[in-house]
Order: structure tokens, then sequence, then C-alpha cells
């Protein structure tokens, strides 16, 4: 993962409402955070409000307004969660998500 942009010259660090793991909107774009650097989070798009996957790398934007999004704000959370677990090639997540077993 990149470095966030550098921060030299003084900034105003804020108390910032989102933690890593939650899920955020940018734009038309909802993501999940995947650092925090300051007032700076590292924003991995996930899929655009449209519809449309992403499969672009994360980047730093400014997080100090943003707030986490219930998973309610999605038509189907569970459906949303295992595309995420698949697009991460995170398989322990998505048995878990699936309620399916490894079979070691």
């Amino acid at each position: 993962m990149d470095k966030p942009p550098d921060r030299r010259g003084g900034v105003n660090l804020r108390k910032l409402y989102v933690n890593v793991g939650d899920w955020v909107e940018h734009g038309d774009v909802i993501g999940i955070v995947v650092a925090i650097d300051g007032n700076l989070i590292r924003f991995m798009p996930v899929r655009h409000k449209n519809g449309t996957r992403y499969g672009l790398p994360g980047v730093w934007i400014n997080g100090e307004y943003k707030k986490p999004l219930p998973l309610e704000t999605f038509d189907d959370a569970t459906a949303f969660l295992i595309d995420l677990a698949l697009m991460t090639k995170d398989e322990e997540w998505f048995y878990e998500l699936t309620g399916g077993k490894r079979n070691d």
C-alpha cells in the first residue's frame, strides 16, 4: 500500500467518525476504509451507486466529514459483502458469509 500524501506545514487534526473497516460514500462511489493516517483515510472503492463494480486501487482522501454507512444502505447487504469477499479473495470471510465449509 502506498504512503499517504505528505502532510507537512501544520495540519489541523479533527476527530474522525470512521474506523478501518467502515463503509463510506465518496461522491457517487461506495467503498471501505482500509487505513487511516491523521485526517486522511485510504478509501478502497467497491461500487458505484448504479451498481458498477470497481477494481481500482485505493486512494487517500480527507476523512474529516465522512460517516460510516449502515449496512441497511445496501439493497442486499449480505450479497454485497459476499461480492467484496470474492473481490478481495478472502476465502475465510467468504465461507463465513455463505455458511459454507472448507474441505481441507
